[in-house]
């Protein structure tokens, strides 16, 4: 073979072998590989629709009143109601029936007078002769607006409170509707009463009464 051969032969150009790393490949960028990319996290549109507020519910007679109530049956003594009313410290008592139902109310001055004019002492004299049995009462699940409008009409402060059978569950005075005014409240209710309904409803309560 002769040298001018082998000379031509020396300077063609080799191809690049697959796989190597040349200058072009170092200077390549190379990508991170990462197990499992996660999709971007999708910021929500501006004025998109918003989630309503729940509503909140208005209070009523179950939330704020006195129970179990105390009460004395038609039949017991002045005695027993008085005895009630001392080891309770109340002023009043709604009187029931055998089935619990309110039949009467009868207050510490009841009591009093009835015993002075019957001319007889309290164990003797019986509350059915004594009780007030102009009743008024109010639903368990019946608002407090609606409460309100019940005293101011009857000029009472004290509501016997009976569920859907009539039975006696508890009862509502005016100081449970100013206590409800004010006390915390759960966040699914808002308050029943204002000052100025507090103040309508002392005022209204307060004026002679329309019986009297």
């Amino acid at each position: 073979m002769s040298a001018s051969h082998l000379q031509r032969v020396e300077k063609t150009p080799q191809a690049p072998i697959s796989g190597t790393s040349g200058a072009a490949e170092e200077a390549a960028p190379r990508k991170r590989v990462r197990g499992k990319d996660k999709p971007p996290a999708k910021t929500p549109a501006k004025g998109g629709a918003k989630t309503p507020k729940p509503q909140k519910r208005e209070p009523l007679a179950q939330d704020v009143m006195q129970s179990p109530a105390i009460c004395c049956h038609e039949h017991a003594t002045l005695n027993d109601a008085a005895q009630l009313m001392w080891e309770h410290d109340l002023g009043a008592l709604p009187v029931v029936n055998d089935a619990r139902q309110p039949v009467g109310m009868i207050t510490d001055r009841d009591a009093c007078m009835a015993a002075y004019t019957q001319g007889v002492a309290l164990y003797h004299g019986a509350v059915a002769s004594a009780m007030s049995k102009t009743l008024v009462i109010c639903d368990a699940m019946a608002p407090v607006a609606e409460i309100r409008t019940l005293m101011i009409r009857a000029q009472v402060r004290r509501l016997p409170v009976v569920d859907a059978h009539g039975t006696l569950v508890g009862i509502i005075g005016l100081s449970d509707i100013v206590k409800e005014a004010h006390a915390p409240l759960p966040k699914d209710r808002r308050r029943g009463s204002s000052g100025p309904m507090l103040v309508q409803l002392v005022d209204a309560i307060l004026q002679p009464s329309k019986f009297d």
